[in-house]
């Protein structure tokens, strides 16, 4: 959790909502455009996507962490991280910016003591994106047939962190659900206790863009409360509860048509006060979706974080009108739009997923 100090910042932020913001809390990266997989639904499917096969100097990540100075940084890829070279290095890196670092990967790739020197190295978190337990069902989604070396992988670095008595990452396993197939839900829970990982979290797919309210029936959130039970039995921890509070309250509104269609049209998000996501190229953003959507949008003429034309970036004037739109309860895009990921539930689910545990199950 965050220290006192850190969270009486964070909430004096979000209460007061100032419109100039000198840093981001957390600041997430995208250090290579590599990947060995073609999973279903990723943007590089997209006709326009032209990756260019390149990783993220080691001198431009010192330059971000320098200008932005996080006290948290998201070590990301357009395909997967462990495929850049100089990994280990960017967490050195962020670890002597005071920063804790995490880290996202489908680990499908990495020797041995490539890992082993991210966990020597001090990484924090290492979110696994493994998709769903069954191998089956992991091929069709990844497009790969690499199940068995993940969880070769995800083996390895469990008990690399047991030989240390926990001082190394917490793993996260992350995995895709789908309304229509929530009984998966226990073999994911019991897939990670098995493989002596501790967290988990769940993404739901649903809608065209995966937005918006869960569309949910009672028998949805009865599958939700079996999981949870499931999950406490195991001495886990996931994001259950907040899917199960997601699923109570999209069962439990009944307006009409009108009234939910206004509704749509407003916005309420924490990203802009606590988070700023960078691209290889230095765009920076509070989130993924409006850099990444930023190709196809040419009025969204997004700040460089590399740059020397602004010497605070996070504070400039893009990101100033950013927070004044939604201080307004407006979307400044049609990309935010019931968009659910800046939510303070979420965002919470996510901290806690990342806090230390303490004992044992």
């Amino acid at each position: 959790m965050l220290p006192p100090l850190e969270a009486l910042r964070t909430a004096w932020l979000l209460l007061r909502r100032p419109l100039e913001v000198s840093r981001p809390r957390h600041l997430q990266v995208l250090i290579t455009d590599r990947c060995n997989l073609a999973c279903a639904g990723c943007a590089r499917n997209d006709p326009l996507y032209r990756p260019t096969n390149r990783n993220m100097p080691l001198a431009s990540f010192e330059r971000l962490l320098e200008r932005l100075r996080p006290r948290e940084v998201t070590l990301l890829g357009e395909g997967d991280p462990l495929l850049h070279s100089g990994l280990a290095d960017f967490v050195r890196a962020a670890r002597a910016a005071h920063a804790r670092v995490h880290l996202a990967s489908n680990l499908s790739v990495g020797k041995a003591g490539d890992l082993t020197a991210l966990v020597e190295a001090g990484l924090d978190t290492l979110r696994v994106q493994i998709a769903h337990s069954a191998s089956e069902r992991y091929r069709e989604i990844k497009g790969r047939d690499l199940f068995p070396a993940v969880l070769e992988r995800l083996d390895l670095l469990t008990a690399e962190v047991s030989s240390r008595r926990g001082r190394g990452p917490t793993i996260v396993l992350e995995f895709w659900i789908e309304l229509e197939a929530l009984d998966d839900l226990e073999a994911h829970l019991n897939m990670a206790r098995t493989h002596g990982v501790r967290r988990v979290h769940f993404l739901p797919r649903h809608g065209a863009d995966h937005r918006g309210p869960l569309r949910v029936v009672p028998a949805h959130l009865a599958s939700l409360r079996r999981a949870r039970e499931r999950e406490r039995a195991l001495g886990l921890r996931s994001n259950l509860s907040e899917l199960c509070a997601r699923a109570e309250a999209a069962l439990a509104a009944r307006r009409p048509a009108r009234e939910a269609e206004a509704a749509s049209a407003r916005a309420s998000c924490a990203l802009p006060w606590l988070r700023a996501y960078v691209d290889l190229g230095g765009r920076m953003g509070p989130c993924a979706d409006l850099v990444t959507k930023a190709r196809s949008h040419p009025e969204l003429d997004l700040p460089h974080a590399l740059t020397e034309e602004d010497p605070l970036p996070y504070a400039g004037a893009w990101m100033r009108r950013l927070r004044a739109s939604f201080k307004r309860g407006q979307a400044p895009h049609a990309i935010c739009a019931n968009c659910s990921k800046g939510r303070l539930s979420t965002l919470w689910g996510a901290a806690r997923l990342r806090a230390p545990l303490t004992g044992r199950p």
